[in-house]
């Protein structure tokens, strides 16, 4: 490009650094900037350095060579182009007495009416950008220096600048904190935004106080508000606060009733799990699962399709209905830094096979008149199942219209009754005749699972005296279709005797 005559200039070195203004008295020096040159037809722009910035206001240095300026009635500008950024000010000066360089509110005016001949100089100042509409990712801008105000003489793309997710206010997990933030104990993080080029921060009170951190956070780190002078936390005063991780829910939830099954059993059929947690460090970082099966082998990516909770109140299905009977153990632990002692939360559960469902007696035999305690165990905690006498180990006595009881409402038993094998009803009457006979296949009690077990208690009193079963059906089985002839699936005898008549007794 060739001069027409002195008025023309040319601008042939830009040089834009965005860099955040930290306190000078905190850290004692200003970073140097690097640069973009603008030559005459020609844009070479180097690395921007550094070239993050977060999602806030922040004043940024900047410095443009500029050649061959002469005295001209009208002003030279020079514009900035920051993308999703907004500038919101700008301080503007010349190198060389003769120029004046200043921010009229939206351009830097360069005016060079006191120059005697062609000069060249730096221009420097900063440059204040509002970031926080600019969202996370890449952004491209411009400086341009116009000749006389009037257009454009040479425009040069700045160094790309990325915007990237910071705590406090990240839309995700990062490890990027300013101002404001929290962190975790046992946390390793990057300093970004006001508190950039930080090495250490100082308590501000508490157990804190007058303790440092840096940017690796130890387990054992007081915790409390530190800041970059150890005096309350300001935007001019950055700090952070240290915390303790925790999970402070961890349960096994079925995933057709949300009950929690931790520390107790499920049958196989049923031992499809939701692995459900809170936990309060969801902006650091997600909550990872881990599955052992009773060996102590890991089979997480055997039985999840994502072994990750990103955010608190989630869960991560668990699918243990193919594995064998056994105890499994589910580990809950940060994903990244924060898998230490405070954090990590182990649970079991007890897969049982089907068959595995059970029922037995307290004693082997009693007197007819007293009570015998039975246990339901290897079932799925919440779920029910139904324990039964036939009615053909009922006493000759027995008669339906006057409601006798064979089922007590004791312990974890949800209802007591009969059935016909179409119906069922708490009132032996429901299925008398009227002639002294009844209908009735069997006494029914309705056991719900605390865990991996049910207790209930049955009165002999109305049984024969004689090797009597008891018997225990698949949750699935309902009371009113069970009849004499339908499949238990386990079974226990006791024996019913006479009672002896004693004097005692009679006394």
């Amino acid at each position: 490009m060739t001069n027409d005559n002195n008025t023309r200039k040319k601008a042939n070195a830009v040089f834009f650094s965005v860099i955040m203004v930290i306190s000078m008295a905190a850290v004692g020096f200003a970073a140097a900037p690097a640069a973009a040159t603008v030559g005459t037809g020609d844009v070479d722009p180097t690395e921007l350095t550094p070239n993050e910035v977060t999602q806030e206001e922040l004043t940024h240095d900047y410095s443009i060579d500029v050649t061959n300026i002469t005295d001209n009635s009208t002003n030279d500008t020079i514009s900035f182009n920051v993308g999703n950024g907004t500038v919101t000010g700008a301080t503007a000066s010349a190198d060389d007495a003769s120029v004046d360089a200043s921010f009229d509110g939206s351009v830097i005016q360069v005016d060079a009416s006191s120059a005697s001949s062609n000069v060249d100089t730096t221009i420097s100042g900063t440059i204040t950008v509002d970031w926080s509409s600019a969202p996370v990712g890449t952004e491209a801008g411009t400086v341009t220096y116009n000749n006389d105000g009037s257009g454009p003489s040479e425009t040069a793309n700045l160094p790309v600048v990325t915007v990237i997710d910071y705590r406090p206010g990240a839309s995700a997990a990062t490890k990027n904190v300013s101002n404001g933030a929290t962190v975790y104990q046992g946390e390793e993080v990057n300093f970004v935004g006001s508190l950039a080029g930080e090495t250490q921060l100082t308590g501000v009170s508490g157990d804190a106080q007058g303790q440092v951190v840096d940017d690796i956070i130890g387990t054992d780190d007081p915790r409390g508000t530190y800041t970059v002078d150890g005096n309350s936390r300001s935007a001019s005063n950055p700090g952070i606060t240290v915390t303790a991780p925790r999970v402070s829910t961890a349960e096994l939830r079925l995933n057709t009733t949300d009950e929690d099954v931790a520390g107790s059993s499920v049958a196989s059929n049923d031992a499809d799990l939701d692995v459900y947690a809170e936990f309060n460090f969801e902006n650091a970082e997600p909550l990872s699962i881990t599955v052992e099966d009773p060996s102590g082998t890991d089979i997480t990516d055997a039985v999840t399709s994502g072994s990750v909770i990103d955010s608190s109140g989630n869960y991560v299905d668990v699918d243990l209905r193919d594995e064998g009977a056994g105890e499994y153990t589910i580990i809950y632990e940060g994903d990244d830094d924060l898998d230490t002692d405070q954090v990590v939360t182990e649970r079991t559960v007890e897969v049982s096979s089907s068959t595995n469902l059970a029922v037995d007696v307290s004693e082997d035999s009693v007197p007819r008149g007293t009570n015998n305690e039975y246990t339901v165990s290897g079932g799925t905690s919440a779920e029910t199942h139904n324990v039964t006498i036939e009615r053909s180990s009922f006493r000759d006595s027995f008669d339906a219209d006057n409601d006798p009881v064979i089922f007590r409402n004791t312990g974890d038993t949800v209802q007591v009754g009969y059935t016909n094998g179409t119906d069922f009803n708490t009132d032996a009457s429901y299925f008398a005749d009227g002639s002294g006979g009844d209908d009735i296949e069997a006494a029914v009690a309705t056991v719900e699972m605390d865990g991996s077990s049910g207790v209930g208690t049955l009165r002999t009193t109305n049984l024969d005296s004689s090797s009597i079963d008891l018997e225990v059906y698949g949750s699935g089985v309902q009371a009113q279709s069970i009849s004499a002839g339908t499949s238990s699936s386990d079974d226990v005898s006791f024996e019913v005797t006479e009672g002896d008549l004693t004097l005692d007794a009679l006394l």
